[in-house]
């Protein structure tokens, strides 16, 4: 499904990268926005969703999770002012109600798309329903000074069971896969409904160290270390990232003080160097 004509992918041309500053800053904000509908979330999903979109545009580089119904995206399409967006929701096959409802807001460029969709699932009426879904993992590129960063936007299988647990192994295989074929930097962000407290789910994570990853919240020794919303990352030969902070923002309520999600923002600020 073609998402307004933001989906364009826009490229740079020489004269556009000639004067690119070569160090600078960003930050990443990931998402989960609860985006299903009302009669699931049991509140008013489109009014959350309204509130949401303006608190987007504090960031460079947004990746949202539960992106699922088309009428609530438009709000934060029209309302967020992101010139660059890539929408992953065309459901895998007939059987699937959803796409994978992941969405990434970029204010630099995005290039090089790609959608990827995990195969297992397990559960209908049970085990978190993610069969309904199409679950993936969305990459894209942008550039940084003239240096690609490669941004991977994920949400991994639900469910507390053992079969849920293996197919969110399976899912980490994915991920693995996919940044091996990558060359230079990575920000790798997304829902991975593996609780770092947990030993079976800790050992998962620390698989994304066999290609170079960081976890952002733990190379700050952060205070909230458990979240399954996550960031990581990794520089590249051509590409520096340092991290400079990690945080929980603590302004996505609404009026009455009230979480705009059932799952928390979390951000991330980086800089960068290409020289």
């Amino acid at each position: 499904m073609v998402i307004l004509s933001l989906l364009t992918f826009l490229g740079c041309s020489d004269s556009d990268t000639k004067d690119a500053p070569s160090s600078g800053t960003f930050s990443v904000l990931t998402y989960n926005i609860h985006g299903l509908p009302p009669e699931v979330t049991g509140d008013d999903t489109t009014g959350r969703i309204e509130q949401i979109t303006p608190l987007l545009d504090d960031y460079d580089l947004v990746g949202l999770q539960e992106d699922w119904i088309e009428d609530n995206r438009e709000i934060w399409i029209e309302g967020a002012g992101f010139e660059h967006i890539d929408v992953f929701d065309t459901p895998l096959d007939a059987e699937k109600v959803y796409g994978s409802g992941l969405s990434l807001l970029s204010k630099h460029p995005l290039r090089e798309s790609k959608q990827v969709y995990y195969h297992g699932c397990n559960g209908y009426i049970d085990s978190a329903s993610d069969c309904f879904a199409s679950k993936g993992v969305q990459i894209a590129s942008v550039t940084m000074g003239d240096s690609p960063l490669h941004i991977l936007n994920t949400h991994l299988e639900a469910g507390n069971n053992e079969v849920d647990s293996d197919i969110r192994s399976d899912q980490i295989d994915t991920i693995i896969t996919e940044t091996n074929r990558l060359e230079g930097a990575v920000i790798l962000m997304g829902d991975f409904n593996l609780e770092p407290n947990d030993p079976i789910d800790m050992e998962m994570l620390d698989r994304l160290s066999e290609v170079g990853l960081s976890h952002a919240c733990w190379e700050l020794d952060c205070a909230e270390p458990n979240h399954i919303d996550q960031i990581w990352y990794r520089s590249g030969d051509t590409l520096t990232l340092t991290l400079d902070s990690w945080e929980h923002p603590s302004h996505f309520i609404d009026a009455d003080g009230v979480d705009l999600s059932d799952h928390p923002p979390i951000v991330g600020v980086f800089g960068w160097d290409a020289r």
